[in-house]
Parts: structure tokens; C-alpha cells; sequence
């Protein structure tokens, strides 16, 4: 009995001696923690294997950057306006809303003759003698009072001078005597590709070096910001974000090469709303070498007014498919002229290039100097046509072949009431020829009819229905009247002594009134 209470006893020892181990080990590890860092993050973490990729690309990127960052500046212009030039300026604070990015007037009253305008953009150097292009709008307002600060990438700071401008491309260059400078490497815009991968460096906002990226969203957009009937447009649409300070700045590709100038933004805000707008590296660099080698820009003219060809004026004249660039117009003494081109060619290459809109041809006769061959594919009744242009200088151009003219009323009418118009017969004597123009008068155009939407106007004469001269009301009526609805009609109008051409779809009903 003895020895069983002996070993009770014993195993309650040893259960008694364990807790109290237990409890002395947990005290001691509470103890100790209170001395150590807890453990955060995840250890031994296995990237996947992607990024292996990622890491590539983010390395090619900042050797593009490095490369690229050296050659763009920032520019800084003070101007002053005086109260003359400040009235027709009319700066508001409503002024980002404006395409381009004009210059900031500073608040505040001033008491001067002339007030201080100051501006701030970007530039790319071109050429390591100093030359650097940038918009035209940065720097144009800059006259004898005022001064332009060229401030790159080190920190190093110029005074600049203009060498030209060129307003129908919004270009321009500037040039600083300085040393040890890193001209950009210019690639082709021919190479690039809607859907390519762009970096777009420049100083928004007063934010020096800032490199943002995105991709080409389109190509050869025409937004009708340079205010001038010469003016080129054909702009690489980007998504990399551009504010105001990025004018002039650099768009490159993924190898670090120029191929566009930053110059505008599409925006609601004043501010980057994914729209952003530079000129194509083909047209600047002619542009920017004529402006080093002259001063200004030598330039050929075709001597034609154009329009492109869209799907309506496409089935009026019985094309395949809505491309190429219609003539309206010809310029009398023009290169155009004495090459025999006529109002209502349809012109589908330049020098075997293919052309699909008026902007793209505006963009390719840029290029070319006066006295320039160049060779012209155009459709001309249905027929396929070659003609060769010497380029002329602008100032050799006398205005339109058709002039304006005298009219002379006639009370008979006639209205068609699925295109929309009420037209009556004129016959007009030009005041340069003194021969008489055949036609029919637009009297009346009905509010949302077909013609209205087509940009048709009362006081225009119709002198062709689908290239039939209409001589009369009978004339224009059954031509009109033989087409059925879907098909469609090429008008050859008179305004103002001009000639242009507007396609119409007969619609299925007629419009009401």
C-alpha cells in the first residue's frame, strides 16, 4: 500500500515540476519578446517569372530616358505687350481652354504703357551648334523688349535668339552658344505605327524632365488649330500625357529617336484629357533646316484648294471606295494651272504615293520647294491620269481662275423636295471674262434637309449635276429625278467666285417644311 501511495506521489512530483517548467519557459519567451522587432513582409518571395520581362522593359526605358533627357530644355520668355497689342490679344482667364498653350498674363493691374507677358515651354536640341527647335506659339510673341532663357538638363542657363519661324507649321528655332551640348537623334515618320510605344519628355507645368508614355492613338489628325488656309496640319495623335509646358518638347520612340514635336492638346479641363498632339518628325525637319539655312521657309505650292473624299462624294461619283483628294478649285498661273489639273480631279498619288486625305497632301506638298517636279496620279471621268507639276513660289499665284460675278434675276423656280432646295435659273457674267455663267441659283435651302447638312447655301449656282452642266430649271430637275434613293449626286457650285463640289444622298422621304 505503501509503495502505491509512493508512486501516486511521485507522478504528482513530476507533473507538478512540468507545469512549473511550462510556465517558466512561456514567462521567459514574453520576457525576450519584448526585446525583439516582430517580423513584417513576406520572406523568401519568388518573383513570377513575368517580370523577368517587366525588368527588361523598365531597363530599356531608362536607357532611353538617359539618352533622350539631355537633349530637351525648358524655355522661359518674357515679352512685353503693349496696351494696343494687349486689347487685340485679349487674354482671359478662361485662356486654357484654348488648344494651343499660349502664354500666362500675370494678374494684377499695370500701371506701364507695356505689361509683362511670361511663357514657359520646351525645346529639343538639333544640332550641337545650339540650334533647338520648338513651337512657334512659345516664342512668337518675344520682340525687341522681350528675352528668351534656354535652361537644360544640367542646369546650365542661355539667352537665346530667334533664328525663324515658320507660323503654318507652328515651328520655330531658337539657338545658344554653348559647349558640350547633346543633339537628338531623328527617326522617320514614315516607320510609325498607330498602336507604337512613345515616350514624351518636356517641362509641364514648370516641372523640369518630366517623361510620361503612352502610345501612337492615331495618325495624320487635321484639328484645325493653325489659323491660316495654308496651314499644314498632320499630326501624330498620342496618349502619353502633354500639358501645358510640354509645347516644343520631344515625342520619341522606343529607341530614343525623335519623331515628333509636342505642340497641343484636345481638352475640356485646360488641362491632359489623353489627346495630345505633336508634328511628325518628316515635316519639322524641313522645316527646321530651311529655318537654320535661310531663315525662313522656302516652300512650293500646288495651287489648289482641296477637300477630301468622303463616302457620300465617293458614290456620287462612282468611285470604289471613299479616298483621294478632290479638286475645287485652280489657281490661275499656279503650277497646277499649266499642268492642265482641272476642278473635279480626284488626286490619288503623289509621286506614287498613295493619298487618302486632303491634309496628307498639304503635308507632302510642304515638303517640296518651289520649282520642284512632282508627279501627280489623278481620276478624271472615270479615267486614270498622270501629270507631272513644277511647284510654284506662293507669291506667283494671282487668285481663283473663277472670279466673282454680276447677278442677273430670273423669278422662276423650282424645288426639290428630297434634297432640300429651291433654285431658280441665273445666268451670271463673270467680271474678269465677261462670259456668261449657265446655271441654276440656290434661292432657299430647307432647315435639316440633306442639303443643309452638306453645307449647301442660298446664293450658290449649281453649273453641273454629277458632271452634267445644267443649263436650265428642266435641266437640274431631271437629273436630280433620275436618281433613286440611296444613290447619289455630285454638285458643282459657284460661291463667290470659287468652285467647290458637294455630294448628296437622296434620301428615302422628303423633308418636311
Amino acid at each position: 500500500m505503501s509503495k502505491k501511495i509512493s508512486i501516486v506521489f511521485a507522478l504528482l512530483v513530476g507533473v507538478l515540476v512540468g507545469i512549473l517548467l511550462v510556465v517558466n519557459l512561456d514567462i521567459m519567451d514574453v520576457a525576450l519578446g519584448q526585446n525583439k522587432t516582430k517580423s513584417i513582409g513576406r520572406k523568401n518571395y519568388q518573383p513570377p517569372s513575368s517580370s523577368t520581362f517587366l525588368r527588361q522593359l523598365n531597363q530599356s526605358l531608362q536607357s532611353v530616358v538617359s539618352v533622350v533627357k539631355p537633349s530637351v530644355v525648358t524655355i522661359d520668355v518674357e515679352a512685353n505687350l503693349n496696351n494696343a497689342e494687349k486689347s487685340k490679344e485679349d487674354f482671359r482667364e478662361d485662356e486654357e481652354l484654348n488648344p494651343f498653350f499660349f502664354f500666362r498674363q500675370p494678374r494684377g493691374k499695370q500701371k506701364d504703357d507695356y505689361i509683362p507677358i511670361r511663357a514657359s515651354g520646351s525645346g529639343v536640341i538639333v544640332s550641337s551648334e545650339g540650334y533647338i527647335v520648338t513651337n512657334n506659339h512659345v516664342i512668337e510673341r518675344v520682340k525687341e523688349k522681350g528675352s528668351i532663357t534656354v535652361t537644360l538638363d544640367d542646369k546650365r542657363q542661355f539667352s537665346a535668339k530667334i533664328i525663324g519661324r515658320d507660323p503654318l507649321t507652328d515651328l520655330a528655332v531658337i539657338k545658344i552658344d554653348g559647349t558640350d551640348l547633346q543633339s537628338i537623334s531623328f527617326g522617320n515618320s514614315k516607320d510609325v505605327q498607330v498602336g507604337d510605344f512613345v515616350l514624351a519628355i518636356g517641362n509641364p507645368l514648370g516641372l523640369n524632365s518630366t517623361v510620361t508614355a503612352g502610345i501612337v492613338s492615331a495618325y495624320g489628325r487635321s484639328i484645325r488649330i493653325i489659323d491660316d488656309s495654308y496651314g499644314v496640319e498632320y499630326f501624330i495623335q498620342t496618349d502619353a500625357a502633354i500639358n501645358s509646358g510640354n509645347s516644343g518638347g520631344a515625342l520619341v520612340d522606343v529607341d530614343g529617336r525623335l519623331i515628333g514635336i509636342n505642340t497641343a492638346i484636345a481638352t475640356k479641363t485646360g488641362g491632359y484629357d489623353g489627346y495630345g498632339f505633336a508634328i511628325p518628325i518628316d515635316l519639322a525637319e524641313s522645316v527646321i533646316m530651311d529655318l537654320i539655312e535661310n531663315g525662313k521657309v522656302l516652300r512650293g505650292y500646288l495651287g489648289v484648294s482641296i477637300r477630301s473624299v468622303d463616302a457620300v462624294t465617293a458614290k456620287a461619283m462612282d468611285l470604289k471606295k471613299p479616298e483621294g483628294v478632290l479638286v475645287e478649285n485652280i489657281l490661275e498661273n499656279s503650277g497646277a494651272a499649266e499642268a492642265g489639273v482641272k476642278a473635279g480631279d480626284i488626286i490619288i498619288e503623289v509621286n506614287d504615293e498613295k493619298v487618302k486625305e486632303a491634309n496628307q497632301l498639304q503635308s507632302i506638298i510642304a515638303r517640296k520647294k518651289p520649282n520642284e517636279k512632282i508627279k501627280l496620279t489623278l481620276i478624271r471621268n472615270k479615267q486614270l491620269m498622270t501629270y507631272y507639276v513644277y511647284l510654284k513660289a506662293k507669291s506667283g499665284e494671282k487668285g481663283f481662275v473663277a472670279n466673282s460675278v454680276k447677278n442677273e434675276s430670273n423669278p422662276k423656280t423650282y424645288e426639290d423636295r428630297r434634297i432640300g432646295l429651291v433654285v431658280s435659273v441665273q445666268n451670271k457674267v463673270d467680271t474678269k471674262s465677261d462670259e456668261k455663267v449657265t446655271g441654276v441659283e440656290v434661292t432657299q435651302v430647307v432647315p435639316f434637309s440633306i442639303a443643309q447638312r452638306r453645307g449647301v447655301l442660298v446664293g450658290d449656282v449649281i453649273v453641273e449635276v454629277s458632271s452634267k452642266v445644267v443649263r436650265s430649271l428642266n435641266d437640274f430637275e431631271n437629273y436630280v429625278k433620275e436618281k433613286k434613293p440611296g444613290e447619289a449626286i455630285l454638285l458643282r457650285i459657284k460661291r463667290k467666285g470659287n468652285t467647290s463640289f458637294v455630294a448628296l444622298e437622296i434620301p428615302d422621304e422628303e423633308v418636311k417644311r
